[in-house]
């Protein structure tokens, strides 16, 4: 009660409590026959106000350091007393904590930051199938190479679909990874440079067997 009894106070206007001071004096001196000069008293209140001021945020600044080191010290003598609350309230907070930043870091990556790509976003298109208001289909191959053939429109086109490969571990031991079935086009659409070696060429095909290695597993498994 009195820590909300004297922050009311302190929500006072400091220009009211000087004012009100002022209008004491100059009401003395002139009882005394000495008014003040209009522009005196002007001179007055701004240095009033402004001395007023920083006695005001400094005595915030003890109040909150004050107050702080009094909820430290409360909350260290409650977990003390309690040692089953402080772990759920420690992990509850890590759980909010580590759920707040993979939130911000998904809108970082998703909607802050700009996609990593070596062209503007708003030159990059993906096309696709219509069947209906509503459904939207993956363009089979045979109208990839149509499209690409018939392409009047984009500087070069790609394509890419979801699949599945196939390591061998030097222990022996096989291991399925999730991977990707690209065009030669895809990178090149992209504006995406390997870091060594080379992306797709047109002359490459199914039976090349030719890979492009993410950084991730190219060091842990084939350096």
């Amino acid at each position: 009660m009195r820590r909300s009894l004297r922050s009311w106070l302190w929500r006072v206007p400091i220009e009211r409590e000087v004012d009100e001071e002022l209008a004491l004096h100059a009401e003395m001196r002139r009882r005394e026959g000495r008014p003040l000069d209009p522009d005196e008293m002007a001179q007055v209140r701004r240095a009033c106000v402004e001395i007023a001021r920083g006695r005001e945020r400094q005595m915030r600044t003890t109040q909150w350091l004050e107050e702080r080191r009094t909820d430290v010290r409360f909350a260290l003598r409650q977990l003390r007393r309690s040692p089953g609350f402080a772990a759920v309230a420690v992990l509850t907070l890590a759980l909010g904590i580590g759920a707040n930043s993979a939130i911000f870091a998904l809108a970082d990556a998703t909607f802050l930051r700009a996609l990593p790509y070596a062209y503007p976003a708003e030159r990059l298109v993906m096309l696709g199938e219509s069947r209906g208001p509503d459904t939207f289909v993956n363009v089979t191959p045979l109208d990839f190479l149509d499209w690409s053939a018939q392409n009047r429109t984009f500087d070069v086109m790609g394509a890419t679909t979801g699949a599945l490969a196939s390591i061998v571990r030097p222990d022996g031991t096989p291991e399925q990874l999730p991977a990707e079935q690209a065009t030669p086009g895809f990178f090149e659409a992209l504006g995406v440079q390997p870091i060594l070696g080379r992306t797709f060429r047109p002359s490459d095909t199914a039976a090349s067997r030719v890979v492009v290695l993410g950084e991730g597993l190219w060091r842990t498994q084939f350096v």
